[in-house]
């Protein structure tokens, strides 16, 4: 069906309209990063993880969103990443420098909270400032950084006082010697995906370049009180 004006003239057909808006503000709201691409001298990988405790336990289903914002020069690419409760990802994209970001809505525009989904319930507590507060990174064509994982623990709420959400981002180096060692695991893991699968294994030796690179990286120990 066709939208006529009142001049008489005729629109483009209203399906195509609603497909360009729909188009235009994906967009907006960024794109998704690869979970499937081989190596590539134009991109390099991040890996990265959430860890979702509920009072019932550590969950089985959910996760949560982030956003990648490219900043300055070419890095301007926006990826929305989504990271699912039970598995440690590794996300290729182009490379460059990036900060991490609340979650963008449909329309593009930056929440203030970050949306969490575990088991089927649904929570949204506020950008943690852990985050937000983290400098920005520059990822280089065929290298792997890893970010880090996000500890996040949901306790139930009482009479006295009312269900809270508390975030930890873990990027000391024994978390990310963790992250390493648990995307090398997958590889021999039956049930994921072959093609990720694949795609993970030619990235083995950039995986193993950051492994070494983490290890050669002192932690400085925290003061006791």
């Amino acid at each position: 069906m066709k939208v006529t004006e009142r001049n008489g003239k005729e629109n483009a057909p209203a399906s195509v309209v609603c497909l360009f808006l729909t188009l235009l503000l994906s967009a907006c709201a960024g794109t998704s990063p690869r979970t499937t691409a081989d190596i590539s001298p134009n991109r390099g990988a991040v890996v990265i993880a959430a860890r979702i405790n509920t009072p019932d336990g550590r969950a089985y289903t959910g996760g949560i969103h982030l956003t990648l914002q490219g900043i300055g020069g070419e890095s301007l690419e926006t990826y929305n990443f989504y990271l699912p409760a039970r598995r440690t990802v590794l996300y290729q994209i182009a490379a460059g420098t990036y900060r991490i970001e609340a979650p963008k809505n449909f329309f593009g525009i930056t929440r203030e909270t970050l949306p969490i989904v575990a088991d089927g319930k649904k929570y949204f507590p506020n950008f943690p400032e852990s985050l937000s507060q983290l400098k920005p990174f520059v990822l280089k064509p065929e290298k792997t950084i890893v970010i880090g994982e996000l500890d996040i623990s949901v306790t139930p709420g009482t009479k006295e006082s009312p269900r809270s959400v508390s975030i930890e981002f873990k990027q000391g180096a024994k978390d990310k010697r963790k992250l390493l060692a648990q995307i090398i695991h997958q590889m021999l893991d039956p049930e994921i995906p072959e093609d990720i699968k694949k795609s993970e294994q030619s990235w083995l030796n950039s995986i193993q370049q950051a492994l070494i690179a983490v290890n050669q990286k002192t932690e400085i120990p925290t003061p006791k009180p």
